[in-house]
């Protein structure tokens, strides 16, 4: 028994194939393009966490508090470090950065001691997919002090310890 004349036609008919191949290569195009948005996103905060750090350490080691940025209305060294941040996600912990950014200040307070700034900010990459581990990003800095420290209260005296 032969098939219909017209089942031949409908079988070899290649209409809607690009469509069809499109929407299974799509998915995968789009989590890749996220995810290197994302990564670009994560050396971004990186990068942006260690300059607070070393920009942080600069004041603590010539015993300055940092200026009033970016509408920052914190008073201490700690929160006008964090307030330095380039982004207000990486400022206020809006959007994929999840945990504000932050800052700890460590050193015993005499002239001549280490001095050593921790900036810390966790990210949640994938967010509009809901998927990816959280991600602690560090900073940190260390530098000598020039003055001994009398404008603020460090955190901790011991600066060999490792960032929170």
């Amino acid at each position: 028994m032969q098939d219909p004349p017209d089942t031949k036609f409908r079988f070899s008919d290649e209409r809607g194939q690009a469509i069809v191949e499109l929407a299974i290569i799509l998915p995968v195009l789009a989590v890749i393009l996220f995810g290197i948005l994302d990564f670009g996103r994560i050396l971004n905060y990186d990068n942006d966490l260690n300059q607070m750090a070393a920009d942080g350490a600069r004041f603590a080691a010539v015993n300055r508090i940092p200026p009033a940025v970016n509408g920052c209305t914190g008073t201490s060294m700690t929160d006008r470090i964090a307030c330095q941040a380039d982004t207000a996600e990486l400022r206020d912990g809006s959007g994929a950065v999840t945990a504000e950014a932050s800052a700890v200040v460590y050193t015993t307070g005499n002239t001549g001691d280490p001095v050593k700034v921790c900036a810390t900010a966790t990210y949640q990459p994938f967010t509009i997919l809901g998927l990816g581990p959280t991600i602690h990003l560090r900073g940190s800095a260390t530098m000598r002090l020039e003055q001994d420290a009398s404008n603020y209260t460090p955190d901790g005296a011991d600066p060999t310890a490792d960032c929170p």
